[in-house]
């Protein structure tokens, strides 16, 4: 549910990553719930990249930080 309204309100990607990998946490902030990922803990990242809408040309990157359970809940809600 946190994932479907992240993606409705344009927080996160409604598309597949460019992409993808996992590591430990690097005390970022969840992408769906919010919570830190702990240096501890494992999380997945993803990168994707994002045309500007004024300048077609112009690419940028954006990179979201998920705890696992939470990356698999986006990847359910994506078409």
């Amino acid at each position: 549910m946190l994932a479907r309204a992240a993606i409705d309100a344009g927080h996160l990607p409604s598309r597949f990553a460019d992409r993808t990998w996992g590591g430990h946490g690097v005390g970022a902030d969840c992408a769906v719930c919010g919570i830190t990922i702990p240096r501890d803990e494992k999380e997945l990242s993803i990168e994707v990249s994002i045309e500007a809408p004024i300048n077609p040309s112009a690419v940028y990157v954006e990179i979201f930080h998920f705890h696992v359970s939470c990356f698999a809940a986006w990847e359910f809600e994506l078409p």
